[in-house]
């Protein structure tokens, strides 16, 4: 069974993954930002500790693991 903190960084993830997929097809509404992706992918109930520093370190874990 995963915590609360490891459930919320799995769907960080999963959003950051699926905004770099969009992203390199160029289908990213204009404007978008992963921040504001995230936010918007995340369910509600995740975002209690969801912070920015959170969503940049999983970024940077996924663009690591991408990139490897």
């Amino acid at each position: 069974m995963l915590t609360d903190r490891e459930t919320t960084i799995a769907l960080v993830a999963n959003a950051i993954a699926v905004y770099s997929m969009l992203s390199e097809r160029g289908e990213l509404p204009d404007g978008s930002n992963v921040y504001g992706f995230v936010l918007d992918a995340v369910p509600a109930a995740h975002r209690d500790g969801m912070t920015p520093d959170m969503i940049d370190e999983v970024f940077e874990s996924v663009t690591l693991a991408h990139n490897s």
